[in-house]
Order: C-alpha cells, then structure tokens, then sequence
C-alpha cells in the first residue's frame, strides 16, 4: 500500500514542485481526498495513472509503501492501480455515440475465484486468441447476423429473379405488374413444398422459362488453365522445343495464377479453339449433338426434342468443369424455341430473317454518339447491319451523321 508521496515535480501548475510535509500524516487504507474546482484534484488522480504505467511527459514522482521501500518513476510499483477520474471516463464513456468500451476492474486478493470465473466467461464471449476452433460467443453471434442478413438477400433476390421466370413464361417477356410479392405471395400458398436437387433445377428453370438451344458466351480467355492447355498442345505436338516455346508464351500472361490468355496476343484465339476443340470433339462424339454451332466462347445446339436437350445441360456443365476447369453462368444458358428467336452473335435468328439484339442496338448508337457520329464508325456499323433486317435501324443511322447514301 502507498503511505505517502515524497515529491512530485513536473505534474501541471499545482504540482510542479511538490514535496510532503512531515507535518501530514500517512496514506491509510481509505483516503478521502477533496477541495475546490481547480485545486488539483484531476491532476493529482494522475500520478497514479502515471505509477500504473501511463506515461507522462518529464514527470517526476517518488512514492513510499507501508514497507518503506520507495518507487521513482519508470520503476514497477508491485501492486495494481486503478483509477476512476475526468480522463477515464473521456476514455471509455463516448456520450456523443452512445456508446462505451468494455471496463474491466480488479477486485483484490479476496476476489481471485471472482476474477477467474471473469476470465473464463471472457474466453466463452471473445473465444481463445489464434485459435480458430474457439470462436467466442460474440464472435458465432455476428456470423449468425450476417449470415440472416445474407439469407434475407438472397431471398429477395431469388423471388426476384422467380417473377422475372413467372411474368416472361406468361406474357412473353418481363410482365411489370408481376412481381417479388406477387411470387413470395404464391409460394406461401404451396401446401407441399420440396427442395430440387440442382440439375432438376436447371431443369425445371429451364421448363419454366420455355427457353431449345443451350447457349454460353462466358467461357472466356480468363478461364483457360495452363496445364490443361500444355497438355493438349502435347497430344498433337512431339518437339520439345516448341511446347517450352509455347510452355514461355502462355505462361507470359496471367489473370490468376495459372489460368487466362491475353485478349489482345495473336495466338490466344488459336489456343482458344485448340482448348474448346476439346469440347467440340464431346458435342459430336459424347452428346452425339447433329447440329451444333460455335464461334469463339458462344455456341448452339439445335433440336427439335427439347427434353433431350435439357437432359445435356448437366452434361455439358459436367464436361467443361472435370476436363477443362471452366464454368458456365447459369444465367447464360437459355433453351428456346426456333420462333421465338435464337440470340447468337448479336442477332436474334429467327428461321427466315435476323433482327439485330436490342442491346446491341443501344450500345451501337451510344458508341457513335461519344465518337461524334465520325463517318468511318458509321460505315462499319452499316456495314454489320447489311448482314440482318435493319432497314428502320440502316435509315437512322444515316440520319445522325454526315453520310447521306450508302451502297444496297
């Protein structure tokens, strides 16, 4: 126990230069210490920070214990302090925020178990430093909030992608009148409700979309793996040399580590086709598809049976995941029919004529107009359209530019 402080310099005004009078009597067990605003009350409550190991500048201080054994600054004082003053509760308390840091306070040599139980319940709250296996309570509770949260998006935006279904399969496209509520609203009135194994739900998707040709145009460069493509230049290629002179080539360029090809290097279409020939070859030897298109990352297959058709799409899914590291977004893959219009390349195939897609369209004229509508732009978007029926569309591009014929 502290009995009394010798001197204390450097500590504010009213402590500058502080030494005991013999006349004061000592420190006892309970000490009640007061005096006007501003006598030094705050100030003195601050040595004790500073004997706790709060460091303040060019303090000076010596201290005596019921022992006689004195303590200078920087010197371990053995026992614990605690001080409750102006500065603690500055510290911990944010009154503006409405909040306040964990306090923790230590009760004394009576109080051990009581501190004990302390520590184990923090333990049981915070869980074991660096251990991943102990989490904490408080921990497992903001994983669980998060995880609600993530559920309650997802949700949302399951049931919206559901009315989306429900509204095209109506009315041929996106009904705006039927919407999130609408199919939250029908699904609770489902008396048995099932989960589906996820290719009965492609399938089923698929079913409800009355989408017949299977189409992807996300196998992109980026996904092609480097080993898998070595391996197959291998089967075709015996020089040793070439294959680490490609081996150098592929491995010049990376969008993660060991997979994608550079979009604007000259032999990364060729590894591309050479990759996806792979696929090509399980189409027509594997699925045994009679009629199957593809250019580049996009591709068709045509059938007039449309189960079978949505029998594939598990099997290509599989394919292209186990042999070739690649995945297809299920929100690219469409099973329609012919009269509905097949989207591929930019165009909407119908059996006797090709409208230009309607995105494509957009992107077209908000290309020329950031150009200014420069003439050498406008003849290659009149030379794409030549190619579909796009006389509305030829008619008004030639009224925003300054071309005012163009060869039929």
């Amino acid at each position: 126990m502290i009995t009394k402080i010798n001197r204390i310099k450097n500590l504010g005004l009213v402590f500058s230069d502080f030494s005991w009078d013999s006349a004061v009597s000592n420190f006892n067990k309970f000490n009640i210490i007061y005096g006007w605003n501003g006598s030094g009350k705050t100030t003195f409550s601050r040595l004790f920070d500073a004997i706790e190991g709060t460091s303040i500048k060019d303090l000076e201080y010596e201290i005596e214990d019921d022992q006689n054994i004195k303590y200078k600054q920087q010197e371990n004082f053995p026992k614990k302090i605690r001080v409750f003053n102006q500065d603690y509760i500055q510290n911990n308390v944010r009154i503006f925020e409405g909040k306040a840091n964990s306090i923790s306070i230590l009760l004394g040599e009576e109080n051990k178990e009581l501190i004990s139980i302390i520590e184990v319940d923090k333990k049981i709250l915070n869980g074991e430093p660096g251990d991943t296996s102990s989490p904490g309570l408080v921990s497992l509770h903001d994983g669980y909030i998060k995880k609600k949260k993530r559920k309650i998006i997802e949700h949302d935006g399951k049931f919206t992608e559901i009315a989306k279904t429900i509204g095209a399969a109506i009315g041929g496209n996106a009904l705006r009148d039927y919407r999130k509520p609408q199919a939250e609203s029908e699904f609770a009135g489902i008396e048995y409700k099932t989960e589906l194994s996820d290719p009965d739900l492609v399938k089923f998707t698929l079913v409800a979309k009355q989408d017949s040709i299977p189409e992807n145009d996300t196998i992109s460069l980026k996904q092609i793996d480097h080993e898998i493509l070595i391996n197959i230049l291998k089967e075709y290629i015996s020089d040793k040399s070439i294959i680490w002179l490609l081996n150098k080539v592929i491995n010049s360029f990376q969008v993660e580590t060991g997979k994608g090809l550079p979009l604007g290097n000259l032999t990364s279409q060729l590894f591309a086709n050479i990759y996806l020939n792979e696929f090509d070859r399980f189409i027509k030897h594997k699925i045994k598809a009679k009629f199957y298109i593809r250019y580049a990352d996009d591709f068709v297959i045509l059938s007039d049976d449309k189960a079978w058709l949505e029998n594939q799409v598990f099997r290509i899914k599989k394919f292209l995941w186990s042999s070739l590291s690649l995945e297809i977004h299920p929100n690219k893959i469409f099973i329609k029919t012919m009269s509905s219009g097949v989207d591929f390349l930019g165009w909407v195939n119908f059996p006797d004529y090709k409208v230009l897609r309607r995105a494509t369209k957009k992107r077209m004229f908000r290309k020329l107009k950031e150009n200014g509508y420069k003439e050498d732009s406008l003849n290659s978007y009149l030379g794409m359209i030549r190619h579909g029926d796009a006389f509305k569309i030829k008619k008004e591009l030639l009224s925003k530019g300054p071309i005012n014929h163009y060869l039929n």
